[in-house]
C-alpha cells in the first residue's frame, strides 16, 4: 500500500492484490474506486513511486516481472523481466520471484530489483532494458532494496542468509 494523491482524490491510497491488479482505496467513502485489469499473472509483492514523477508507479511480482504504471490513466505503460530463457535453462533456473524495487534517486528511468535467486538487477526503465545484474553473496533469496541517498552509486540489500550487502553501481 501507498498513499498518493491521484486524480480520484487525495483520501485514496494506492494498493496491489493477489491477482497481479493494481486499485485505489477511498478511505473516505470506504470503497474501492479504481481496479485495473489484473496485468501480472501473480501476487505483487513490491511497489514504488518513481522519485521524480508520482504519476509512475512500479510493482514486482511473484511472476519475475517489474510493471511500471501511468497512474493518471491506471495503465501499464512498461513490463520488464529477463529475456526467455532457452530449454536447457529452463530446466536449471529457479523462479525468478522478484520480491523488492527501487527507483533511483538520481536517474528517474533507473530501477533497482532482487528477487529468490540472491541476484541485483539494474533496469532502464524507458528502453524497458536490462543493464546489469549481479549477485553480491550466496544465491539465497534477496528480499529488499535501496538506494543510499546520499550517495546515489550505492546500494544495499537484505538477503534471507541474514547478511546485508552493500554493491557499488557499475
Amino acid at each position: 500500500m501507498a498513499l498518493h494523491n491521484t486524480k480520484f482524490g487525495k483520501e485514496g491510497f494506492m494498493c496491489t492484490f493477489k491477482n497481479g491488479s493494481v486499485g485505489i482505496y477511498n478511505f473516505t467513502k470506504k470503497n474501492l474506486e479504481f481496479l485495473s485489469q489484473p496485468n501480472h499473472s501473480e501476487t505483487i509483492f513490491d511497489m514504488a513511486f518513481n522519485i521524480k514523477d508520482k504519476n509512475i508507479l512500479a510493482t514486482a511480482s511473484y511472476d519475475g516481472s517489474i510493471k511500471i504504471w501511468q497512474i493518471n490513466e491506471m495503465k501499464c505503460i512498461t513490463n520488464l523481466h529477463k529475456p526467455d530463457l532457452n530449454v536447457t535453462q529452463r530446466e536449471t533456473f529457479k523462479q525468478n520471484v522478484i520480491y523488492g524495487i527501487a527507483w533511483s534517486p538520481k536517474e528517474s528511468n533507473r530501477i533497482v530489483s532482487v528477487n529468490s535467486n540472491g541476484e541485483v538487477t539494474l533496469w532502464d526503465t524507458e528502453k524497458g532494458k536490462l543493464l546489469s545484474e549481479i549477485q553480491p553473496g550466496s544465491s539465497s533469496a534477496i528480499y529488499r532494496v535501496d538506494w543510499n541517498t546520499l550517495d546515489p552509486t550505492l546500494i544495499a540489500t537484505g538477503s534471507s542468509d541474514s547478511q546485508w550487502y552493500g554493491s557499488e553501481k557499475k
